[in-house]
């Protein structure tokens, strides 16, 4: 009876611990500012009294999807590093959105020759990239930050910030699955698989 009571006891112990965890690691004073509410804010609410985040949201940012090559390992940028990031964007953004120069307008067909010297190029597009899928390419205005430092790259795993070309052992699923999957009829999403 008293094995029992301690063991109650325990797993009674393990669940609290287990359930609490989550919250404990999810709090890191002195990281992060405090957020600072105007006065009389009120959180937006749903019908259900849910937090409204409906809106326009982005992943729009300076930070790219892999690390530079040249960054190594390096997770972080200095503050520095971000401040020039940063300022270099926004000067860039208002030459772009000021008025075409005369003399590029009189001379655009010798200056569409070469477009990887144009002014969008700069940012480290190349060819196509430049011009028109510019506006579809949004690089955003900000360094991706994570409690508050500036990361390389939005992968941080492998080390390196880079998605690795091929993962050992890989080929032999997607093996399996090609063979299977022979047409659309045949793809999951219509319910079965044909072989």
């Amino acid at each position: 009876m008293r094995h029992s009571a301690v063991l109650r006891a325990a797993v009674c112990g393990f669940a609290v611990m287990a359930v609490a965890a989550p919250a404990l690691a999810q709090s890191s004073p002195g990281r992060m500012p405090a957020a600072v509410l105007e006065q009389g804010y009120k959180t937006p609410r749903l019908a259900d009294g849910q937090p409204d985040l409906g809106g326009v949201w982005t992943n729009a940012s300076l930070t790219k999807m892999e690390r530079a090559r040249k960054d190594g390992d390096k997770l972080e940028y200095t503050d520095a590093e971000m401040a020039a990031m940063e300022k270099n964007n926004a000067a860039r953004n208002v030459r772009q959105n000021a008025p075409t120069p005369k003399d590029v307008q009189e001379n655009w067909t010798e200056i569409a020759k070469d477009p990887d010297k144009l002014d969008e190029c700069r940012s480290g597009a190349t060819a196509a990239a430049c011009g028109y899928n510019a506006g579809w390419t949004d690089p955003g205005d900000w360094v991706m930050r994570v409690n508050g430092k500036g990361r390389t790259s939005m992968i941080t795993y492998p080390k390196d910030g880079r998605v690795p070309a091929k993962i050992p052992g890989s080929e032999v699923g997607r093996v399996r699955v090609g063979g299977q999957l022979r047409s659309p009829e045949s793809s999951p999403a219509r319910g079965h698989l044909s072989g």
